[in-house]
């Protein structure tokens, strides 16, 4: 006989101040029972970019947390990080804890901006890039001639490449071919513009069951490491990146490249609106 499970679980939205702005993200919290199969049943049954799973938690305010696409597990993501981090700090108290990904720690600081709204800073590692092989097939499944700076691909849990367009309304009037871009399997295509002073993303990807995704954290250090290697950024130096315009949930994320005295890293922050507490039976 099945067993009723009850879950608390909250939405959040990532990269925005203002309820219904930004990138959702769906939290449920408890999650040991839960297996990875019914996770992914229920991340398929919401459809949002992304859902998250809390589970082990410690006394130190440490936990696990799993987070999965409609169609797969990703072993780290920027925006549901994010969300499920003001979701988190906002029902245990906490203001700096640790989230432990499949990719290892994410320390995590949080300040309360109100009874709604707070600020999430997360500090990662630096993403690894490598060679794009195909370049003239991506860039006609985004009807694009030519690019600002090479093509590349960047690890940062999830895989992105990174595609820099030469100007805002080339990047506006872009209407991708789905079908061909679903043919790049695991990996994400970031559009992006970058004038010398501003930065505004798009991101298309069928592979992780998002057809254009309104704030993708992930993508923030990944460009500006590929501007800073191509002389066009400087380290130590904070920058806005807006995305999802065109769909309406503008999301303002800030990245920055950090140098400790000894190593390079990265700083994702922007702010996160807690919009609901729910509840459910399975």
């Amino acid at each position: 006989m099945h067993t009723r499970l009850d879950l608390d679980y909250s939405v959040t939205n990532a990269f925005t101040h203002t309820p219904l702005q930004g990138n959702p993200v769906a939290i449920f919290h408890d999650t040991e029972e839960l297996s990875r199969l019914e996770m992914q049943s229920i991340a398929s049954q919401l459809q949002l970019s992304e859902t998250t799973f809390i589970s082990e938690r410690k006394n130190d305010g440490s936990a696990k947390v799993k987070i999965f696409t409609p169609v797969n597990e990703l072993p780290f993501a920027g925006h549901p990080l994010m969300g499920t981090a003001g979701a988190y700090a906002r029902r245990h108290g906490l203001k700096e804890f640790v989230f432990h990904t499949q990719k290892g720690e994410v320390p995590i600081s949080v300040i309360n901006l109100s009874d709604t709204v707070c600020e999430v800073t997360i500090k990662v590692p630096l993403a690894c890039s490598e060679y794009f092989p195909e370049k003239e097939k991506l860039l006609k499944s985004l009807g694009l001639n030519k690019t600002f700076l090479p093509i590349e691909i960047y690890d940062a849990g999830a895989r992105h490449v990174l595609v820099a367009v030469d100007n805002i309304t080339d990047l506006h009037s872009l209407k991708p071919d789905h079908n061909i871009l679903e043919e790049f399997e695991n990996m994400a295509i970031n559009c992006f513009c970058w004038n010398g002073d501003k930065i505004e993303n798009r991101m298309f990807s069928p592979a992780y069951g998002v057809k254009e995704d309104a704030g993708t954290g992930s993508v923030v250090w990944p460009i500006l490491q590929h501007l800073i290697k191509y002389d066009q950024f400087e380290i130590n130096k904070k920058i806005k990146i807006e995305q999802g315009v065109l769909l309406g949930r503008r999301c303002e994320m800030f990245g920055e490249i950090k140098n400790d005295g000894i190593n390079n890293y990265a700083e994702l922050s922007g702010k996160v609106c807690h919009f609901s507490d729910c509840h459910a039976s399975l």
